[in-house]
């Protein structure tokens, strides 16, 4: 019943087929045992046959007057109109239909139009008859219109989110538009989860939009499973691989609503199951820059991911994309995301440098520079930065020595040995080296660590340094923090300098001269100035946050810290948030996590002061 998931034209639409050369009118629609079949009654030939609906094209021209059939029973029709133009998105056939009562120029199916006479005809032959009368024809424009903004709008005011103007200008663009095929760009920050809840949300009203596929990375399947759910009432979203499996493609058909890993749906086994699965109404994917396709000549190289978008691409009318980077500097990467979204204008996207003004049909994007608050304020006025210069004493330069001396021998290691297991070496040395920037803290847990898998000789299996890319984006330096490396020495004598190395940390953790100046130099003046102050910190690492907390809670009580990390569930970072606004006086979060102006609903964020660690 392949065809069941598809718009159906109504008796009196105008169609042609692949076969068939003639224009024709559809007379009756029936389900069968197969789905559904349309009888057409072919003009020229006066034939008549039933047609599977999946062959029939639009049959409508510029200048035919029609009435729009709304596909939802419950949704007046927008009334009578002249078709201006006709074009084809993905594998949807759709008409630019004029109402002149009501001034309206929209994109519409085509299966949701038939022909009529139109009211001059009817004016000229003397048939009035019921749209005859103005009084009812104003009062179903005015219903319409009401309709229209409580399925747009009015609805959202029963979600538990604050949209700004800047994300209801964009779905309310997407809606009108008649094309839900868009790169959405906004920059990091803006709320591209928000806007996709609020179009899902206004969506779920159409009968049309039965089936939804999310495809994200690994690490943010249960993050939209959350805010979906938190936050516009969407609990029927399921986790592929984590809520339900499919053995057999034919299962797929059981699953409407659906949250994937791209990086698990590429594998072949499952992609071919999941592409057997039928049609999706919409389907979503999110940090799109990830999908890579590069082109040399006329040779283009796919990655598995680009592969698995192009082929979903070809099971929908509907495809969205999501990403803050969508250029990224390559040309031939950003020119392959916009053939995803619109692939019947590739040739004109394969010349985009000589029609440019091309890229506002298919991309949306805001700038934190424009985006204001329902006043019109600017909510991002920039902030004063400054860099705190930490004076290190004698111990800390010793130590600092003697690990230089370490990553030293661990980079040498990594080019001798070369291949798979150098890059994994050479990946641990960097990780090394960004916690030592963080805190002494971060630094002296991994050594620990390492050195407890080398006199243990742990058997447990290494980490691989490529699975960065399926960890959580917003807590990667935690997911860097865990990694482990191999239970054998990167060279030799590694062990006796691990050793040395956390003799030293545990001196100087006790004179830690970053969290004094810290706790000292910035906190203690600011809440001497104002004890109502708040401050937000940032911290990349795990043990870096722990660290800071711990300082923080002996100077100013165990109650004014709260922590926002990956170990938590949405609920419990929602509930730290709200402990920070209502009596907190101190957040520690990873930098990445989405503290922003959608998340603090009680605190002005321009007046919170802000530290990276």
């Amino acid at each position: 019943m392949e065809n069941a998931n598809r718009l159906l034209p109504q008796p009196g639409t105008w169609v042609t087929s692949n076969g068939v050369s003639e224009p024709g009118i559809v007379e009756k629609v029936q389900r069968n045992h197969d789905g559904y079949e349309v009888l057409v009654h072919w003009l020229k030939s006066k034939k008549r046959e039933f047609v599977c609906p999946d062959k029939l094209k639009n049959g409508f021209v510029p200048g035919m007057e029609v009435q729009e059939v709304p596909a939802a029973r419950n949704r007046i029709t927008l009334g009578e109109g002249v078709v201006v133009s006709i074009r084809t998105i993905g594998s949807q056939d759709q008409v630019l239909v004029e109402f002149p009562s009501s001034g309206h120029l929209c994109w519409l199916p085509f299966q949701n139009l038939k022909q009529i006479k139109g009211i001059a005809q009817r004016f000229e032959r003397g048939h009035t008859g019921e749209d005859g009368n103005a009084e009812r024809f104003r009062l179903r424009c005015l219903a319409h219109a009401l309709e229209m903004w409580n399925e747009n709008t009015g609805s959202l005011s029963r979600l538990d989110i604050d949209p700004l103007p800047h994300q209801i200008h964009l779905v309310h663009h997407i809606l009108a538009s008649g094309n839900l095929n868009w790169l959405i760009a906004d920059d990091v920050g803006l709320g591209k989860t928000i806007e996709v809840g609020m179009l899902l949300s206004a969506l779920s009203r159409r009968p049309e939009f039965r089936r939804v596929l999310l495809v994200t990375p690994a690490g943010l399947v249960k993050q939209w499973k959350d805010e979906l759910h938190y936050k516009f009432g969407m609990s029927d979203f399921v986790i592929y691989g984590e809520d339900f499996q499919v053995n057999q493609a034919r299962h797929w058909k059981l699953y409407d609503h659906v949250i994937g890993s791209v990086d698990r749906l590429k594998l072949e086994d499952h992609a071919e199951k999941l592409l057997q699965g039928g049609h999706w109404d919409l389907v979503v994917f999110d940090e799109a820059h990830r999908l890579s396709r590069t082109q040399t000549g006329r040779r283009y190289r796919s990655s598995d991911r680009f592969r698995l978008a192009a082929a979903l691409r070809r099971q929908t009318a509907s495809f969205l994309l999501l990403t803050a980077t969508p250029h990224q500097g390559k040309q031939d990467k950003f020119q392959a995301l916009l053939e995803l979204i619109r692939p019947e204008l590739k040739e004109e996207i394969q010349s985009l440098s000589l029609n440019p003004r091309i890229i506002k049909h298919m991309i949306l994007r805001n700038h934190k520079a424009d985006v204001t608050d329902a006043e019109g304020n600017l909510i991002f006025r920039g902030k004063t930065t400054a860099a705190v210069q930490v004076d290190l004493g004698e111990q800390e330069r010793e130590f600092d020595a003697s690990l230089v001396d370490y990553l030293i021998n661990g980079y040498a290691a990594s080019k001798r040995v070369g291949g798979k297991e150098g890059r994994a070496i050479g990946f641990v040395m960097n990780i090394y080296r960004k916690l030592a920037a963080s805190s002494i803290a971060a630094i002296e847990k991994s050594l620990a660590r390492r050195r407890q898998r080398l006199v243990e000789e742990s058997c447990y299996e290494a980490g691989d340094p490529e699975g960065v890319e399926q960890a959580d984006e917003r807590f990667i330096g935690e997911w860097e923090e865990s990694f482990e490396s191999s239970a054998k020495e990167f060279f030799s004598g590694e062990i006796t300098l691990l050793e040395e190395l956390l003799e030293k940390s545990r001196h100087i953790s006790k004179i830690d001269h970053k969290i004094r100046s810290l706790v000292d130099e910035l906190v203690t003046p600011i809440l001497k100035r104002n004890p109502e102050e708040r401050l937000l910190i940032f911290t990349e690492y795990r043990a870096t946050q722990d660290h800071v907390a711990a300082a923080l809670r002996s100077a100013f009580g165990d109650q004014s810290v709260h922590l926002i990390h990956g170990g938590q569930t949405h609920l419990e970072r929602s509930a730290s948030i709200t402990r920070f606004e209502d009596d907190g006086q101190f957040l520690i979060s990873s930098p990445l996590t989405r503290i922003d102006p959608f998340a603090l609903r009680k605190t002005d964020p321009s007046e919170v002061h802000l530290f990276v660690v």
